[in-house]
């Protein structure tokens, strides 16, 4: 890590400051929200399956990150920062098939990791159970079973946070392609495992 930061936040804050993830993040037209996005990639990454036409099931999922996001008040970064590690653990266990619900549970336990990695002043447990009223040892459990599927690696270099940003660009940028065309289904789908 280069020596003129004094945290990681401050160098993938730097990093993000001229991507057009961040300008896209940032000022996201009415086809997507930050949410959305954030709700549809953990959805991509964790079930591996287009989100594009959304179900019942997914919006309430959405209600839920809404609700996390502006309550919390996360920033884009520990957003980023929590989809790289929800890639991660789907990539120490290609073979898994995640439950439906369980979205959640990694989504909570991606973005707590996130957030205590990134920030110096983080929430506890009890606070990220208050507003997500999942219960704080169920919270403790999760976080632990998250880092032990990513063998307690929270670190993210450089050069794989600028790869993994670029990732997200495509992700929009194949979204917004997608949308763009008339037909009901996509007729190709973007890679949600064969990323690094």
């Amino acid at each position: 890590m280069d020596l003129y930061y004094n945290n990681p936040v401050d160098r993938f804050n730097d990093l993000c400051q001229g991507s057009t993830l961040s300008q896209h993040f940032l000022s996201l037209s009415s086809d997507i929200s930050p949410v959305n996005f954030v709700t549809e990639m953990v959805e991509h990454l964790w079930h591996c399956r287009p989100t594009l036409f959304p179900s019942p099931t997914q919006l309430m999922f959405t209600v839920f990150c809404k609700n996390i996001i502006t309550r919390m008040s996360v920033l884009p970064t520990t957003l980023f920062l929590a989809l790289k590690y929800i890639h991660r653990i789907r990539q120490s266990s290609p073979n898994l098939s995640p439950s439906e619900g369980s979205e959640y549970q990694v989504f909570i336990a991606s973005l707590i990791l996130a957030h205590k990695f990134l920030e110096d002043d983080t929430y506890t447990n009890q606070a990220w159970s208050d507003i997500s009223k999942i219960p704080v040892e169920q919270i403790n459990k999760m976080e632990k079973q998250f880092l032990k599927g990513i063998n307690y690696n929270l670190n993210v270099s450089q050069e794989e946070f600028i790869q993994w940003v670029t990732y997200l660009e495509g992700y929009l940028s194949y979204r917004s392609t997608v949308q763009m065309l008339t037909t009901p289904q996509p007729t190709t789908t973007f890679a949600c495992n064969g990323m690094m």
